[in-house]
């Protein structure tokens, strides 16, 4: 029977060995474990679990790696970390692959846990795991050639990529404890300089370039990012050879385009991929989020046309829920991200039920997403204007304007005109931080110009509130213009309620007015909300 061999390198793993050693003991013959300086039980651990342990001062993980190989008797080689666990019904497969003798490299799903409580089928079936499983190498033919290579981000990327290399997918999983809650805070930037150090060593190496520009990003430093991004560009578009793994490249450099508002070059970016034949959920959303933001500066049928394309992009990222994936996926990319964005694309568009809907999945997908709370209190504010100030009040402190204007907008369906009026003071004090959506901006004016109505002091504005309100303050809007407010809008619905509060007052000469034929061609619809509350 073909023998496998598990290898590890360890420092100071004593809590977390013994689960990690449990957890192969049926599908391993032999451990061999190199140490790299631990101070505690983890060397007495391993020579108690039957492993051979190597010595080796730590330099780097891919020379740490290749120490212990001298050492591996078994003709497979099985790789792990002290944070990760072989996931039930994972050492069968392992033993059935290796008497196959089908393959050269197996991989396995990788599935990352959000504690160090979660037990496995918590972890598998997604209810206790940090975005979704992607593809790994881990199991490995042992041949005479094979080296590991990277000192950060290793593999053995040479050796992968040998004509004839047979690498299968096993229906094998793995749980990495590594990036629970508890443990992130304490890895800090161990790689930064480790990754600096392969690239100095190796100018060629792309794939190291896109992994230190991650780390940069992690660190703030996005100048320095982008100068690793950009020559990892140039190399990938120079040597098709370069391009197997290309989405993280994509990913990193298309979101520092979206930061810097080079809509044009993140465009190209992902129309570039896409001719080279990258496909992976990370690129449709970005697509998506492109095109929503290209719209924001369009207007009319341009602006519509560039949203539509934009839900087409989105609607495509479920898609690939249980496709093979062997780079990381955007956090919600599949789920509660692309929900946000088709919500707020959805919203642009007027389309209130869609937005809703995309809103609550993508909140109840994650709660603490800011954007997807307002998207779904802005869906609800005409429906449910209770709800919408409760799930606005927990993030009144840190959401800005919009989180004010939307408050405002909820108390004036309600009919509180005096809170809606405060609310809106509240948050035109931070509209120098701009909005989180910038289509607000007009609910933020037709607020403004229908408080200045109410309050007896007029002035012209945008919109078809704000039109009327300057007709009122004796500034007519341009010659031409016009300001439809279909039946059931909320536009249409605040109209009534200034139609009404002009009765109130007894304004007979402008309600008069506003029957007349030139008042219909500027609001289309006014006759009909005259009619209705006559």
């Amino acid at each position: 029977m073909a023998r496998v061999t598990l290898t590890m390198i360890v420092k100071n793993e004593a809590e977390r060995l013994p689960d990690a050693l449990r957890s192969v003991a049926e599908a391993v013959d032999e451990i061999v474990i190199v140490d790299t300086g631990s101070t505690d039980d983890t060397v007495t651990i391993a020579r108690n679990a039957g492993a051979i342990v190597v010595h080796h001062p730590f330099d780097d993980f891919a020379s740490a790696r290749n120490a212990g190989l001298p050492a591996v008797t078994g003709e497979w080689m099985l790789v792990l970390d002290a944070d990760e666990r072989l996931a039930p019904g994972g050492a069968a497969v392992i033993r059935a692959a290796v008497a196959a003798n089908a393959l050269d490299c197996g991989m396995l799903s990788y599935h990352n846990a959000t504690t160090l409580s979660a037990d496995a089928p918590a972890v598998l079936s997604g209810a206790a795991r940090r975005g979704v499983p992607v593809m790994i190498a881990r199991l490995f033919r042992n041949t005479s050639d094979f080296r590991w290579e990277g000192a950060a981000h290793e593999t053995p990327r040479a050796w992968l990529s040998a004509p004839g290399r047979r690498i299968l997918d096993l229906d094998a999983a793995l749980i990495h404890y590594g990036s629970a809650v508890e443990l992130i805070a304490t890895k800090g930037p161990r790689n930064l300089p480790l990754l600096q150090r392969r690239v100095d060593a190796d100018p060629a190496d792309c794939f190291g370039r896109v992994y230190l520009a991650r780390e940069l990003l992690r660190a703030e430093r996005a100048e320095d990012a982008r100068e690793q991004l950009e020559a990892a560009w140039r190399m990938v578009s120079a040597d098709h050879r370069q391009r197997g793994e290309i989405v993280t490249l994509v990913t990193l450099r298309t979101l520092q385009q979206i930061a810097s508002q080079d809509l044009s070059g993140a465009w190209a970016t992902l129309m570039t991929a896409a001719d080279w034949g990258a496909a992976h959920p990370n690129l449709a959303l970005l697509r998506g989020t492109v095109q929503e933001q290209i719209a924001a500066g369009l207007a009319g049928a341009k602006r519509a046309a560039s949203l539509e394309a934009a839900i087409v992009s989105l609607r495509c990222c479920p898609d690939f829920a249980g496709h093979r994936l062997v780079e990381e996926v955007i956090p919600g990319a599949m789920t509660w991200a692309v929900q946000t964005r088709l919500g707020s694309c959805y919203q642009a568009l007027g389309q209130e039920d869609a937005a809703r809907a995309a809103f609550q999945t993508a909140f109840q997908g994650n709660p603490a997403l800011q954007e997807a709370r307002l998207g779904l209190a802005e869906a609800i504010v005409e429906t449910d204007p209770e709800r919408s100030l409760r799930l606005l009040e927990p993030i009144l402190a840190e959401a800005g304007v919009d989180g004010w204007l939307l408050k405002s907008a909820a108390h004036e369906v309600r009919g509180e005109d005096h809170d809606m009026a405060r609310a809106l003071m509240q948050g035109l004090q931070h509209i120098r931080e701009g909005f989180s959506a910038p289509h607000r901006r007009a609910l933020m004016d037709e607020l403004v110009s229908l408080i200045g109505i109410l309050q007896g002091a007029p002035r012209p504005g945008r919109g078809a509130i704000g039109a009327l309100s300057g007709l009122m303050s004796g500034y007519p809007p341009s010659a031409g213009a016009c300001f439809p407010a279909p039946p059931g809008s909320p536009t249409a619905r605040r109209l009534e309620k200034i139609i009404a509060y002009l009765r109130l007052r007894g304004e007979q000469q402008l309600l008069a007015a506003l029957a007349g034929p030139p008042m219909e061609a500027l609001f289309p619809g006014i006759g009909w909300l005259l009619r209705a509350n006559g």
